[in-house]
């Protein structure tokens, strides 16, 4: 996410785009690149990096009324 809506927002952008070698031209090109970027290959990161499995999921509850419902999911653990 581009945090450019103010002036402050603009330069903190610049300022870690810079410390990671990145130029400014990045936020110019950066809409661009995502308006190529095929469906297929978002549906494929997806999978990779959003998958549930892939995850760590916190629950924060009582355990009696929750652990039912939540036990179809796998390495279930209860503390």
């Amino acid at each position: 996410m581009l945090q450019t809506a103010t002036q402050s927002g603009m330069a903190s952008t610049l300022a870690a785009l810079a410390v990671s070698g990145v130029g400014p031209e990045y936020l110019w090109s950066h809409p661009a690149r995502i308006a190529k970027t095929a469906k297929s290959a978002v549906d494929e990161a997806a999978r990779r990096y959003w998958a549930p499995s892939a995850l760590a999921t916190i629950v924060v509850g009582d355990a009696e009324s929750t652990t039912g419902s939540l036990s179809v999911l796998d390495d279930l653990m209860i503390a």
